[in-house]
């Protein structure tokens, strides 16, 4: 007799709650031109669900602050457009006239990377990393994540609230359906709501 060896499970992603996230991005208060930069960064990958190598390679063009809209190159080189939040367009516009300037100074700007480092070069993956990571420490909150856990975050916390899998699909820039469905996973919140309004007796 053939025995049918169960499939593994699809480890779930981790992610933040709306308070762990909010907490580390008001992490970065300061007004020098590293926490303006750093803010704006870490207010883009929660409010964009981008990837830290998609992040880095954001061109000063690629955000229309007048739509709210954000022009990425993804894996493949393909292109797609992301909106964005009002409050992450807001930190980018404050970065890019009181910080990035400041960055830039005596780089070669020719490329306009949109994130520079304090020597004014671009930043890479591993800068982000390190970003996110330095405001988890200071805000005592969120342990071990990372830019991928903000990228979790913003898919969970958008289909919790009703957003249509095939769109988030589209801003996360995912080939597959079947690689976004991972993060329709129920948190605890999303399970009592959804008893509240199924189950007959759920509003007792």
């Amino acid at each position: 007799m053939l025995l049918t060896i169960p499939k593994r499970a699809k480890k779930l992603p981790g992610f933040l709650g709306i308070d762990e996230a909010e907490a580390v991005m008001e992490a970065f208060s300061g007004d020098d031109p590293l926490s303006v930069r750093n803010r704006a960064l870490v207010e883009l990958l929660y409010g964009t669900g981008l990837r830290a190598a998609e992040v880095t390679s954001l061109r000063v063009e690629d955000l229309d602050p007048d739509s709210r809209l954000l022009r990425v190159v993804g894996k493949g080189r393909k292109e797609r457009v992301v909106p964005v939040t009002e409050t992450a367009a807001r930190s980018v516009e404050i970065y890019i006239g009181a910080g990035r300037g400041k960055l830039s100074v005596g780089a070669d700007d020719t490329d306009r990377w949109l994130f520079l480092s304090a020597r004014g070069n671009k930043l890479d993956p591993r800068d982000v990393r390190r970003i996110v990571a330095s405001g988890v420490r200071r805000a005592a909150r969120a342990v071990g994540a990372t830019p991928h856990t903000f990228r979790h975050s913003f898919a969970t916390h958008l289909l919790d609230r009703g957003a249509d899998l095939r769109a988030v699909q589209d801003m996360l820039g995912h080939s597959s359906l079947s690689t976004t469905q991972i993060y329709t996973h129920l948190t605890p919140e999303r399970l009592k709501e959804a008893y509240r309004k199924a189950h007959p007796r759920g509003e007792d």
